[in-house]
């Protein structure tokens, strides 16, 4: 043993014991040694006292803290690290295997198929360390291990925390991270780096694999650096003729001298490598029998690139199926994880709502033909194939690696059609816990996933799995439009957790989209949002504020200005937040005038426009924008916005089928219109709202009347109850005031909406004191003058309530005149205990001390 080893030795005496040298490069040297804890072989890494010497110890080891949490089947796991007597070291897994550098030395140029199949696991690795954040900066033949036929990538993060670490001082030493062979010209050149540099040493590293040397050689470190920054490489296939046209390009673009001209990430250069139709990395048969087997692999691969690729099939794949594929697994007690997997996702991943997964069995017999086996694993592109074949419009893959005190376990969901990442994750706790893990780890992906901000993640994933999965369903729908849809799931979702702030916060957010029918659960929210407004992010408390039945003074009153320059607020605060846009946007149309603001459809439109600059897909946002294009009109934009809106794949949104009637009629497209009006009747749970829309809009924007009539006649002939057949009352009057048969007396625009408001606001605040506040406020906002009731039954049972009683006989003695006019201004069944025929007694038993 050397006097190096020796001192080691002494250093860790106690905790690992040192067996002898194993290698040594330019940054360290490897000792096999004895884990004494764990009783197990272990690596153990050794920094070169040159640059042990160069680097901040303490922030060294804080910054090597990064890349300890990684866990993916294709990294070498960080057991532990540390400083003793002046050495710095890092513990790592024992792979029983060789090195690529080992292997390469033996064969020089690799099979096509092994060289395309470990640059894709290593892209795999790459990949999830880049999402976290981390490149490895040293990718080499020597860094890549394989261990019972598959690549495992070591020293991660190493090059990256010596950087972080040692900054200057190392370029003060002369010492230089990385290897000159695979460095990239950035990283020669001492500039900032990312994940492009770490596709670059891939990318050398696979040229080498094929063709038996690395792009670039030479005398000395310094003229290979040179070459990197200002040679070309040969063509891969004149050092190897067999080489495809296909791997040849994806080379060349990988060694490209800029960043930007190379691939963004490692997968894009693994997808690249393989030729058309996935040849190539396919498992072969070591049997004859295994024949067959191969042929049913590619027809499954064909088939389910048939599905991903051919515009036609695209259709079949469906976005509510995940294909969970079995697990990656490594360490001791994972075995069954593999495919228990499946089953523990099936079990959590039901459909009700959300996503479900296929059925475990079915999605087993798939791989499993389609590998000719159980323990083989394809890679991400092979896996979509596989997925797509099952109709599956996203699949999901994972990994279990686990120590003796810890289990991991990784996921991400992909998009089957373009292999767009959509959610990833990581979760990491006691062996024993699988269950637990489980939840947190959908829990997180389903976050994720619905498109809610990673920082949301630990607030939204305290609640039960249950209640998630209803909230995040109920975003989903609201970003849909599906307006009522959002609240029912929201409302499920607070019933399962009656403390979940978040889908209370739904409710009340979401509340004032749903025009003119307030919900009582909405209202009922907003007490239990303001107890709890600290679990929210600030970026949503400062929206609560400016809700109209909240305002910025609660509990006190706020006008419709105050509303405003609360949103504005909220708004500028959270620049990347299309939601946050969308509420000032609608709020500026809904209250604009109201709050005298002199220019409210330009501002209106400049906010939803940026809300639909940040989401295209943002239903609400790109239906709200056409309403202001239809209230001002110039050509040239409602063209614009509603190609726009005809282009998105679900327009189910309350209304959205209504605005494009409206749009499609008002530029004389009178066959794009019928088209448009008979979609109503195709979204029944939203079918009523939409009949009442049509007349609204017809006479809002000065359209022809006749389809609005259409739709009073099919509401009060097909309405199940009496209440929705009289709710084309409302109707007949649009259609009667915009034909001049209805004097204009009476502002029939925005009244409704303010009384059914008022009501349920005066309705909660007498069962519950909480509300008093807000129906004081309310009832104080609103223009009584315009509409006698407003001011004669709920303002007045407010100020009965608060014992004021002296204009009490005087409210009830108009709201009598006012219910026996004829025709009723308003249909009774609209307002249960508060239409105009009971309130005057209500009145009157609070005068005579009755209840």
């Amino acid at each position: 043993m050397t006097d190096v080893a020796g001192r080691l030795a002494a250093a860790l005496s106690g905790r690992y014991r040192i067996e002898r040298e194993l290698g040594a490069g330019g940054m360290a040297t490897v000792y096999l040694a004895h884990d004494e804890k764990h009783d197990r072989k272990v690596a153990i890494k050794v920094l070169k006292p040159e640059l042990a010497a160069a680097l901040g110890t303490e922030r060294f080891l804080r910054e090597i803290t990064t890349t300890a949490g990684l866990r993916h089947p294709h990294i070498l796991p960080l057991f532990d690290s540390g400083a003793a007597e002046g050495f710095l070291y890092f513990v790592m897994p024992l792979v029983e295997g060789e090195s690529l550098r080992d292997r390469l030395l033996r064969e020089k140029q690799l099979p096509t198929d092994d060289a395309v199949r470990l640059a894709s696991e290593v892209a795999d690795a790459l990949t999830y360390a880049h999402g976290r954040g981390v490149v490895h900066r040293d990718v080499k033949p020597e860094n890549i291990l394989i261990e019972n036929g598959r690549a495992v990538v070591a020293d991660f993060g190493i090059a990256r925390a010596a950087t972080i670490a040692g900054g200057e001082t190392l370029t003060q030493t002369g010492m230089a991270l990385g290897t000159p062979a695979y460095m990239s010209p950035e990283q020669a050149a001492a500039e900032p780096v990312d994940a492009r540099a770490d596709v670059y040493a891939l990318g050398c590293v696979t040229y080498e694999m094929l063709a038996g040397q690395p792009p670039f050689t030479g005398p000395s470190a310094e003229s290979v650096i040179r070459q990197h920054m200002l040679s070309e490489p040969r063509p891969v296939t004149q050092l190897r003729t067999g080489v495809s046209g296909e791997m040849t390009a994806a080379l060349q673009r990988a060694l490209a001298k800029s960043p930007a001209d190379r691939f963004a990430t490692p997968a894009e250069f693994a997808a690249a490598l393989r030729p058309a139709g996935g040849a190539g990395v396919a498992a072969r048969p070591r049997r004859s029998a295994g024949a067959l087997i191969g042929a049913a692999a590619v027809i499954v691969a064909i088939a389910g690139w048939f599905f991903v690729t051919n515009p036609r099939r695209a259709q079949v794949l469906d976005p509510d199926i995940i294909a969970v594929l079995p697990f990656r697994v490594g360490g001791e007690g994972t075995a069954y994880l593999r495919e228990a997997m499946l089953d523990l996702l099936n079990a959590r991943l039901t459909g009700n709502p959300g996503p479900r997964t296929v059925e475990p069995r079915t999605m087993l017999a798939a791989w499993r033909q389609s590998i000719g086996g159980d323990s083989l694993d394809v890679s991400a592109d092979d896996s979509r194939r596989l997925a797509a074949g099952l109709g599956a419009g996203r699949m999901l893959l994972g990994s279990a690696i686990a120590t003796p005190t810890e289990l991991t376990l990784t996921g991400s969901v992909t998009r089957v059609a373009d292999g767009v990442v959509s959610a990833s994750g990581s979760v990491s706790g006691s062996p024993d816990s699988v269950a637990v893990l489980v939840n947190r780890l959908v829990a997180q992906l389903l976050i994720l996933d619905a498109g809610e901000a990673r920082e949301q993640v630990a607030g939204l994933a305290s609640t039960s799995l249950e209640a998630l999965r209803d909230y995040l369903a109920g975003r989903v729908a609201y970003r849909r439009g599906d307006f009522f849809g959002a609240m029912d799931l929201y409302a499920r979702a607070l019933g399962r957790d009656s403390t979940f702030v978040q889908a209370a916060f739904g409710l009340v957010a979401t509340n004032p989209f749903i025009g003119t029918v307030i919900r009582t659960d909405g209202l009922a929210a907003i007490p239990l949002v303001w107890r709890m407004r600290d679990r929210l992010s600030e970026r949503d408390r400062a929206l609560l504020l400016g809700m109209p039945f909240v305002g910025p003074n609660f509990p006190g009153p706020s006008t419709y200005a105050d509303i405003l320059s609360q949103l504005e607020s909220a708004a500028a605060a959270a620049p990347d937040s299309p939601e946050h846009w969308l509420t000032l946007g609608a709020s500026l149309a809904q209250f604009g005038a109201v709050a005298s603001v002199a220019d409210w459809p330009a501002r209106a439109a400049t906010a939803l426009d940026r809300a639909v600059a940040l989401d295209s897909t943002f239903v609400p946002a790109v239906a709200m924008r056409l309403w202001i294009e239809l209230e001002t009109p110039r050509d040239a934009g409602l063209s614009r916005r509603l190609e726009t809106l005809l282009a998105k794949p679900d327009a189910s949104g309350a209304g959205d089928v209504t605005m494009l009637w409206a749009a499609a009629t008002q530029r004389g497209d009178t066959a794009a219109a019928r088209r448009w009006r008979g979609k109503v009747g195709e979204s029944p749970f939203n079918y009523v709202i939409k009949l009442v829309k049509l007349p609204l809009h017809a006479a809002q924007f000065a359209l022809p009347l006749g389809d609005g009539q259409w739709a009073n006649e099919t509401l009060a002939r097909e309405g199940e109850t009496e209440a929705l057949r009289s709710s084309a009352w409302l109707g007949e009057r649009a259609v009667a005031f915009a034909a001049g048969r209805l004097q204009p007396d009476i502002k029939l625009w925005g009244l409704y909406d303010q009384a059914w408001a008022t009501a349920n606001v005066v309705q909660q605040a007498l069962l519950e004191p909480a509300y008093l506040p807000l129906a004081r406020a309310h009832t104080r906002s609103m223009n009584a003058a315009q509409w006698p009731p407003l001011r004669d039954c709920f303002a007045e049972l407010i100020r009965v309530r608060d014992g004021d009683t002296s204009t009490t006989r005087a409210s009830a003695r108009r709201l009598r005149a006012f219910a026996a006019m004829s025709p009723p201004p308003i249909p009774a069944p609209l307002w249960g205990r508060l239409e105009f025929r009971v309130c005057p007694l209500m009145l009157e038993a609070s005068l005579d001390g009755g209840a």
